[in-house]
C-alpha cells in the first residue's frame, strides 16, 4: 500500500513537470512569436517611415520647387552607403525619378534656353549631368546674381534690349539707335541702385546681347519652380514574401 502510494505520488510528480515544462514551452514560443512580430512591425514602420520623405510627393500638385526639393532627397540617398544595409534599409537599392513632358513646359512658356529634352531621368548620383546640373547651375546663378534682382531684370527685359542692344531694332542711322537707347533703360535705373561686381560683368555682357540669355534662363527656371507637376506612377523593390519594399522610382508629368 505504501509503495503504491509513493509510486502515485512520483507519477503525479512526473505529470507536473511535464506540464510545467509544457507551459514553459508555450510561454517561450509566445514570447518568440511577440518578439518577431514586434520586430516584424518595426521593420515595417522603418521602412514606411523611409518611404514617406519620398512618396509625400506623390500628388497630382506637385510644384516645381517641391520637385527640386524631391530630386536632391533622391540624390543624397543615391550616394550614402554604396553597399551598406543598415537595419531594414538597403543602400543598394536606389531610387530613380523622372520628369516627362518639359516639351509642353517650353510651349507654355515660350522657352527655349533651360529644357532642350522632353524627358529627363535622375538616377544614381548623377547631380552633376542632365536635369540635376540644370537645376545646380541656375541655383548657382541665382547666387551669383540676385535672385530678387534676376526676377525684376527679366521683367524688364525690353527696356534693357532697348538701352544695350538698339541696333536689334533695324535703326537705318546712329541717331535713330540713339532714340531708342532712351527710350529704353540701364540696369542702374531698374534696379535702383549702384552696380559693381558681378553685376556690373553682367551689364557689360548685355551691351553685345550675350547676358539676356542669363536673364532668360534665369526666367524659365522661375517659371519651373512655379509650375505643377502630377506623379503618374510609383515602383517598389519586391521583396520575396515580403511584399513592398523600398521605394524605387517616382515618375511626374508637367501639367501647368
Amino acid at each position: 500500500m505504501e509503495n503504491a502510494s509513493k509510486a502515485l505520488l512520483f507519477a503525479g510528480a512526473i505529470l507536473l513537470g511535464i506540464m510545467i515544462v509544457s507551459l514553459l514551452i508555450l510561454t517561450l514560443n509566445k514570447v518568440s512569436d511577440y518578439q518577431a512580430s514586434s520586430t516584424e512591425l518595426a521593420n515595417a514602420n522603418e521602412k514606411a517611415e523611409f518611404n514617406e520623405q519620398f512618396t509625400q510627393y506623390v500628388r497630382d500638385d506637385v510644384k516645381g520647387v517641391e520637385l527640386i526639393s524631391l530630386l536632391n532627397k533622391v540624390v543624397d540617398y543615391n550616394v550614402k552607403g554604396i553597399d551598406k544595409t543598415i537595419g531594414e534599409l538597403d543602400y543598394t537599392k536606389k531610387i530613380t525619378v523622372r520628369v516627362q513632358n518639359m516639351t509642353a513646359f517650353n510651349e507654355k512658356h515660350a522657352a527655349s534656353h533651360l529644357f532642350k529634352n522632353s524627358d529627363y531621368e535622375v538616377k544614381e548620383s548623377n547631380a552633376t549631368t542632365g536635369l540635376m546640373k540644370i537645376i545646380n547651375d541656375q541655383r548657382k546663378t541665382e547666387n551669383d546674381y540676385g535672385r530678387k534682382e534676376l526676377s525684376i531684370l527679366a521683367s524688364n527685359e525690353e527696356s534693357l534690349k532697348k538701352y544695350y542692344t538698339p541696333e536689334k531694332y533695324i535703326t537705318p542711322t546712329n541717331s535713330d539707335k540713339e532714340i531708342i537707347k532712351q527710350s529704353g533703360k540701364s540696369m542702374e535705373k531698374i534696379l535702383g541702385k549702384k552696380i559693381t561686381g558681378v553685376l556690373k560683368n553682367l551689364e557689360n555682357s548685355l551691351k553685345d546681347g550675350n547676358g539676356f540669355e542669363i536673364i532668360d534662363t534665369q526666367s524659365e527656371f522661375a517659371n519651373f519652380k512655379t509650375s505643377k507637376f502630377e506623379c503618374t506612377g510609383e515602383e517598389y523593390w519586391t521583396e520575396e514574401g515580403r511584399g513592398k519594399g523600398q521605394v524605387k522610382m517616382l515618375t511626374f508629368k508637367f501639367i501647368s
